[in-house]
């Protein structure tokens, strides 16, 4: 069984975020970078600073998030999946 953990103020109850990814559905959630999951039905705008990275605006979230550049290519057929 998991144990619960805090991230960012929530309650998670996975020693890792790799735990949680494995348990989504992957043509619904993304890990876009070492910290954090997209939503696919909450992405609302993308944009595209540079070649390495893309900036994702999510409804209902104030900040930004930014892809890796390892994982870029790969965000960019997942969402043409």
């Amino acid at each position: 069984m998991p144990s619960i953990n805090w991230a960012k103020n929530h309650v998670v109850s996975y020693e890792t975020l790799k735990e949680l990814e494995e348990e989504l559905d992957p043509q619904a959630f993304f890990r876009i970078n070492r910290s954090e999951l997209v939503h696919r039905p909450f992405i609302e705008k993308l944009d595209r600073p540079d070649k390495n990275s893309i900036c994702i605006s999510l409804h209902g979230f104030p900040e930004q998030l930014i892809t890796s550049q390892a994982l870029t290519a790969a965000f960019r057929n997942w969402l043409e999946f």
